[in-house]
């Protein structure tokens, strides 16, 4: 008996492989600790007839002769993986030019890749981040795609906006140039929504 990748566990497109079987010998399994016996054909074990989690397999084979003998293995059944956490450093958008988006809810032994084209191609994942200079200026469309160590896949997207272009300001003095009196005063405009400005008298 062997499980379709060599080891424990198989996911939902894997099989458990039984040779060994004599000419004109016949085989049946049982999940159940021999209570109930099915047919064995085509020399394997379907993944869709075994349960989520773990199996403990017996087979059978009975040889023209009447004779048997059995063999179990324990099979893990694993087609499940968990969504990945995608989030921006900042914890909201957008994120500047040293910001990152960090990618976690990974599964032990789970590779990732990341995707700015919807799918159409990947790059490999490093690490637990996606550093801003792998992004474009402006809307991002990433989507990360999780693939655990039995091949199951599970994907999350977001919208991440890279912001790393401020306006400048506009200082104009109250009289329209200088010099200003001591009732004047030096509007400051040209700022962005939500952006904040502070001023130094002293060269910076």
């Amino acid at each position: 008996l062997t499980p379709s990748n060599g080891a424990g566990p198989i996911n939902g497109a894997g099989s458990v492989t039984v040779s060994g079987i004599e000419p004109g010998g016949k085989w049946d399994f049982s999940l159940d600790g021999g209570k109930t016996w099915t047919p064995g054909s085509d020399n394997s074990i379907p993944a869709d007839v075994l349960a989520e989690g773990d199996n403990n397999i017996t087979i059978r084979q009975t040889d023209t002769a009447g004779n048997q003998a059995s063999k179990t293995i324990d099979v893990v059944k694993d087609t499940q993986v968990v969504q990945p956490t995608i989030t921006p450093s900042n914890g909201a958008n957008p994120i500047n030019s040293t910001g990152t988006v960090a990618v976690s809810g990974l599964e032990t032994g789970a590779k990732w890749d990341y995707s700015l084209d919807s799918g159409a191609t990947w790059k490999p994942g490093a690490g637990s981040s996606i550093a801003a200079s792998d992004l474009s200026e402006g809307i991002n469309h990433i989507t990360i795609r999780q693939t655990d160590s039995v091949g199951n896949q599970a994907s999350k997207t977001i919208d991440v906006v890279k912001d790393t272009q401020v306006a400048q300001p506009t200082i104009t003095p109250s009289n329209g140039s200088n010099p200003i009196s001591s009732t004047g005063s030096v509007a400051v405009s040209g700022l962005e929504t939500g952006a904040k400005w502070d001023y130094s008298l002293d060269s910076g």
